[in-house]
Formats: structure tokens, C-alpha cells, sequence
């Protein structure tokens, strides 16, 4: 009994002595693991914002897009409008020329 309790009481010693390295050896582990899966979530975090950075900046190329196409629609429809307007008056002023010449 008794060299097994000096047995034990050494041991116990040596894991008193060395619980502190083996501590931080265990935190340091833990520490690399923790920063490699952070890094790696970040890479993924930021892959998702530039991805959806091109996208809002698509989306905003073609709103700009269809605001400068719903503006050149009316002014088509001004000038078509003013296109018939014009013609009326050219028929008007036809009609009076030939009452003119008659």
C-alpha cells in the first residue's frame, strides 16, 4: 500500500507541475481551431456580400435602365402626339390654300 501511495503522490505531483503546459498546449489548440473556422466563415461572410453587392448593383443598373426607357417612351408619345397635332394644322392650312387657288 504504501509505494502505491508514493506511486500515486508522484504522479499527482508530476500533473500538478505540468497542468499548466498542458493547459495552454489544450487552449492554443483550441485557439488555432477557433480562428481557423472564424477565418473561414468570414471568407464566407464576405463572399456573400460581394455577391450581393453585384447584385444590388445590377438591380440598380436596371431600374436606371427602365426609369431612362420610361422617359424616352414619353417623349415618344410627345412627339407623336405633336407629330399628329402638326399634321392637323398642315391639313388645315392645305384646305385653305385650295380655297385660295379656287
Amino acid at each position: 500500500v504504501g509505494p502505491r501511495i508514493v506511486e500515486h503522490h508522484q504522479a499527482l505531483t508530476n500533473l500538478a507541475m505540468t497542468l499548466d503546459q498542458r493547459m495552454n498546449a489544450l487552449l492554443q489548440e483550441h485557439e488555432k481551431d477557433f480562428f481557423l473556422a472564424y477565418k473561414t466563415h468570414m471568407y464566407t461572410v464576405q463572399k456573400e456580400i460581394k455577391t450581393l453587392r453585384m447584385k444590388a448593383d445590377h438591380e440598380e443598373a436596371k431600374t436606371r435602365e427602365d426609369t431612362k426607357i420610361k422617359a424616352l417612351e414619353g417623349e415618344l408619345d410627345w412627339f407623336v402626339q405633336e407629330a399628329v397635332r402638326l399634321d392637323e394644322l398642315c391639313r388645315g392650312y392645305k384646305k385653305e390654300v385650295d380655297k385660295w387657288k379656287a
